[in-house]
């Protein structure tokens, strides 16, 4: 379980070098988007004007980008068991990925990924507790059958 941590660590450790570091960000265009989903409703609603890949990736793909962290951090770390504290990991992990990424003059921050990216781990986070729940149930029937 503690390799699982650190391996867990290290991974949101180099997360922010991976969002960085997509074929988009190959040039230095610095930008700012603080009008919320302003972005993504503009790529939904015309999406047939942009190619798949740039729609689906600032949509959905920031969306399954944290599906992964709200699914492992109450999997690990206790202190992250209720819904409360993974919104609040996410939110702050990704307003780190967006300051750098302001900083460092690479795409355009925006309020849609901070919204995007913490609906994900949302998303993760009700995957873990289904799964914490079916994991109960089923211990509770085989406590039932084998007495």
């Amino acid at each position: 379980m503690y390799l699982c941590k650190v391996n867990f660590i290290g991974t949101l450790i180099t997360l922010p070098n991976g969002v960085l570091t997509t074929s988009k960000a190959f040039y230095h265009f610095r930008g700012l988007d603080l009008i919320p989903m302003n972005k993504t409703l503009n790529y939904i609603v015309n999406r047939d004007h942009y190619n798949f890949n740039i729609w689906f990736e600032n949509t959905f793909g920031n969306v399954l980008l944290f599906i992964p962290l709200g699914f492992l951090l109450p999997a690990l770390f206790r202190k992250f068991q209720g819904w409360k504290a993974v919104i609040i990991a996410a939110m702050v992990i990704t307003i780190i990925i967006e300051v750098a990424k302001y900083l460092s003059g690479i795409g355009v921050a925006s309020t849609d990924n901070v919204m995007l990216r913490t609906l994900g781990a949302m998303l993760g986070w009700v995957i873990f507790l289904f799964g914490r729940h079916a994991a109960a149930f089923t211990q509770k029937k085989l406590n039932a059958t084998t007495h």
